[in-house]
């Protein structure tokens, strides 16, 4: 994990982390970019970027599933 935990710094350059990890595994940010209380929850927790950037996804595509249910698409 890039700096020190609690630190603006830090958290700064471990949102950037997340963002390119998702973009590298999912061809997009976008879900991460909308989760930052997330991304500074898991910072805080010290969690790898890989990890948050995973569960991000995880949960964006779970809520779009619901979505696309209540849509009835």
């Amino acid at each position: 994990m890039v700096g020190q935990v609690g630190s603006a710094e830090g958290l700064a350059a471990y949102e950037f982390e997340v963002f390119e990890e998702a973009f590298r595994l999912y061809g997009n940010a976008e879900s991460a970019k909308r989760n930052r209380d997330e991304i500074a929850r898991m910072f805080r927790e010290g969690a790898p970027a890989t990890t948050t950037a995973a569960m991000i996804q995880e949960t964006q595509t779970e809520h779009d599933g619901w979505v696309r249910e209540d849509d009835g698409t």
